[in-house]
């Protein structure tokens, strides 16, 4: 499950920075002479393995220095403290969060960080199940995502 979620979670993210869904009109991919679209993802693992390879400008935000080792060259990759993860949330144009530690709480990210993103700007939470890493967690469905 881990594996589909954390493919389907850059989709998700590609798909809501549309115009239409009310995003910044952004492609994933990038358009020649535009600014490529910023992706930060907490928690690497399998959404930053996905989000490296598709021509955005990616950052991973990981725990472990194994973590931030396994994406260096490939992407931009931090060392996850409260003051880069606040920095990030505040550039980016979309947050996926991907961080489960299962039976508990893994907030990072505040409900202040969260409104100083731009308008139209995106969150994804993967361990929705779990509350994921954000103070605003709502679940939603595939047929009304956002």
């Amino acid at each position: 499950m881990s594996e589909l979620a954390g493919r389907l979670a850059i989709e998700a993210a590609g798909t809501a920075l549309r115009r239409h869904a009310g995003g910044r009109e952004l492609l994933i991919g990038g358009v020649p002479g535009v600014p490529a679209t910023r992706i930060v993802v907490i928690g690497g693992r399998v959404v930053g393995t996905h989000a490296a390879g598709l021509g955005a400008e990616v950052t991973i935000l990981e725990r472990s220095i194994r973590g931030v080792e396994r994406f260096e060259g490939r992407v931009r990759a931090r060392f996850s403290t409260m003051d880069a993860v606040e920095e990030e949330v505040f550039a980016a144009d979309a947050v996926i969060g991907a961080v489960l530690v299962p039976g508990a709480s893994a907030k990072c990210v505040s409900r202040d960080m969260l409104s100083s993103m731009g308008e139209g700007s995106v969150i994804v939470v993967v361990a929705i199940d779990q509350n994921g890493c954000f103070d605003t967690p709502r679940q939603t469905t595939h047929a009304d995502p956002t």
